[in-house]
This record gives C-alpha cells, structure tokens and sequence, in this order.
C-alpha cells in the first residue's frame, strides 16, 4: 500500500478512536449527573450543564494530549536531530512545524470535525441545552464558531508540547515501551475522569438538595462557602507543611552559614529578613560574606516543595512548575510539568516518571537579579531536585557551581563547602 495512504488511514483512525473516547467520558458525565438533576427543580438544571460545559475542554484536551505524546510517526515527521542536537528548537518553529504538517491538519480536521458535524448529542448536549429554545441550526452555529477554535488550539497545543518531550527524550536516549505506555496513560485518563465524576455527582447532588430544601440565597451562599473551604483544607494543610518545611530548611541554613563563618574567621554582614524570600524575593542582596579577599554578594531563591522544578532564564527570572498530582508508584525519575491536565503528564528532562496522575500545574515567575558588589552568587534553599537553565518550554539542567549570567548558582550546603575551600569562582 503506498505510504500515503497509509499515512491518511493512521490519522483517520487516530481521529476517530480520539472522537469516540471524548465522546465515551462525555456520556459517563451525562450518566452520572442523571441523578444530580432528578433531585432538583428543572427551573435549576442549567447548573449541571454549566459544569459539563466547563468539563468538555479539559476532557478534550487530556484526550488529545496522550494521543499526541505517543505519536512517533509525528514526532518522526516534525524533528530533525542533525539540526536539534546541539541547539534549541525556538517556541514559534515549533508551532510553525505543525501547523505546516499535513497529517495534523488531516486529524485535527477530522476530529474537529466529527465532534461539530455529528448530532450535537453526543458531545455538546450541556451546552446546546443552555442555549434554550434557539433554533436547531442556529445551536450548531453557535457552537462551531465557540468551541472549534477551542478544540482545535488544544489539538495544536498538545501537539507542540508532545514536539519537544520527544526532543528531549531523544537527547536523553530514554528507552521505554512506547505501546505500554499508551495504554497506561490512556487507561489513567478514562478512569480518573471517571473518579472525578463519581466524586462530584453526589456532591453536587448535596448541595443543591438543600439549597431548594432552604431556599435561601444567604444560607445556601454560606453552605456554598463551607463546602469549598472544606474542600480546600487538604490543599491548605498541605501547604502549610510545606512552608513549614521550607522555614526549618531555611533555619538550618543561616545557622551553618553563621558557623561556618565563626569557624573560618570570615566576614558575615547582617541578613536581610532570612525568611521573607520564602514568599516573595526582596531587591538586592540578602546577605555578603568576605571571605579568602574576595565578596560574595548573596541572595536566597527558595523551592518550596523538593520535587518542583525551578528553571532560571538568562534574562533574570526564575520560573517555578507548582503540580497537584498522586504518585502512583515510587519516583524513579524526574518531570516538569505542564498546564491543566488530567493523566500522566511526561514532559521529560532526561528521566521519566512511570506512574504519575496530574491534575493540575501551573508555573510562576519571579525576577531574582541585583545588583551588589564582588561576585554575586544565587543561593537556592531550600532546594528542587531539577534546577534547569532556559525558559518553561526549553531548558536543560544545571547544577551547583554553574554560571547562569552574571551569577553563580548554588544550592545552600554546596555554597558552603565551597566557600571554604575557595572554589566559588571556578
């Protein structure tokens, strides 16, 4: 058969096994919301279709993505290793790349277009719902000029980020079964979205139950407000161990730092607020040290949490991936993480991590530059296991002792080894 035809036949097939799962979860939601809706009056079911509206992007999108991070006929396609080797492949080429690639058009096409030409029932019932008494056609129009932009950027976005986890994962020659990881990912998906219905629903359900047995806006607000703060106190604990954790690493810190400069004679100017940088980085130096004739100007980035990574760009600021995820078996290796994804995320910094469920991640940024006198070093305490050089979409990993700049950076332990044996500089 002639590859191009074969070629077409995979994507129409992707395509289609792509349309079928979204529209399988989509129905488990309308299944599971059944129940919701019977307990509460009809002039008040466009709440439940508010939510499987809101749900359909995120489904969509955690389909797509591991669809298009297990497409190596793609990736094979879209990377040129003689030129990607040693260089950075820049965020716009990347997109250039697959927007000019024809067997993403071809699925994107097909399956963008199987979700608004099929009968609006099986994957946009919620929101053709909460378009009332309009007029069949008009629905569907309505519908095609929202949602397709929406479905085709995510199709796009993931297929982007899937671009560079295979760059990097062909830097780092990593081996592991391609099929077997599919399926894994793929069943992580169906069943935590099914998890997630199975929570909501009766929550849900609760909720609105006594909203319509108080029927009163006040109370139900108030209700509204306890449940959410219910359901942020593991969130809330969780950080506050966190931050307990990073204030006691932080403590220890300064009190080997005050030690050790006791202990070799040398010079410890006062600390600026040692602890504010766990929140937000102060300007300037937080600290200097003379030392061997020479001045190390100081300033204090912290990680919060040890497996986050903190990716430092030449341009003077430090980004931080935050993951809410369950690790379902024991960390062989390391992630950085994404956006707004249910599933195994796998976007590789020279190691995979076999077992791990996101439910969500965002990153942040700071600007960590100052200016101060002899040489200025970077101290990031407490620490991340992965400190990268780059931006959210290319980096790669440094270490302690590596210049990024201007600066020397430094975890807190290996800033005082090296001071004392008067290695900063090399």
């Amino acid at each position: 058969m002639d590859r191009r035809i074969l070629s077409s036949y995979l994507r129409i097939s992707r395509a289609v096994a792509m349309y079928l799962t979204f529209a399988f979860l989509v129905g488990i939601a309308s299944f599971s919301f059944v129940a919701t809706s019977q307990n509460i009056e009809s002039d008040s079911v466009w709440v439940i279709d508010v939510i499987k509206t809101l749900m359909i992007p995120l489904v969509f999108g955690s389909i797509t993505r591991v669809f298009a991070q297990h497409d190596q006929v793609m990736h094979t396609l879209l990377h040129d290793p003689s030129v990607e080797t040693d260089e950075e492949l820049p965020f716009r080429e990347g997109v250039r790349r697959v927007l000019h690639c024809k067997e993403f058009l071809l699925e994107a096409a097909i399956l963008v277009g199987l979700c608004l030409l099929l009968p609006l029932e099986l994957t946009f019932g919620a929101p053709a719902a909460l378009l009332g008494g309009m007029a069949r056609p008009l629905k569907k129009l309505l519908i095609v000029l929202i949602l397709g932009p929406v479905l085709f950027f995510l199709e796009l976005w993931h297929n982007v980020r899937s671009l560079y986890l295979w760059i990097d994962m062909q830097r780092a020659r990593t081996k592991e079964g391609i099929r077997k990881r599919f399926w894994r990912d793929y069943l992580l998906v169906l069943v935590g979205y099914a998890l997630a219905y199975a929570v909501l629903t009766p929550v849900l359900a609760l909720f609105m139950t006594l909203v319509f047995a108080i029927r009163n806006i006040q109370a139900a607000a108030l209700m509204l407000l306890a449940i959410v703060g219910v359901a942020l106190m593991p969130v809330a604990l969780v950080l506050a161990v966190k931050y307990l954790r990073a204030f006691r690493i932080r403590r220890r810190f300064i009190k080997a730092l005050k030690r050790r400069c006791e202990e070799q004679s040398f010079t410890l100017s006062p600390i600026r607020r040692p602890y504010r940088s766990l929140f937000r980085l102060a300007d300037g130096a937080d600290f200097t040290v003379h030392a061997h004739g020479k001045v190390y100007s100081c300033k204090m980035v912290k990680a919060i949490s040890y497996s986050a990574p903190l990716i430092f760009s030449p341009d003077g600021t430090v980004y931080a991936v935050h993951s809410f995820s369950l690790k379902l078996r024991p960390m062989r290796y390391r992630h950085a993480a994404g956006a707004l994804n249910l599933g195994l995320e796998s976007q590789t910094r020279a190691h995979v991590n076999p077992m791990k469920l996101e439910f969500f991640s965002f990153t942040t940024k700071t600007d960590y530059t100052f200016e101060g006198e002899g040489i200025k070093v970077i101290i990031v305490n407490p620490v991340s296991d992965v400190i990268e050089v780059g931006d959210p979409y290319r980096s790669q990993i440094v270490d302690s002792g590596d210049r990024i700049g201007a600066y020397k950076l430094f975890a807190g332990t290996a800033f005082l080894n090296a001071i004392e044996r008067d290695v900063v500089e090399r």
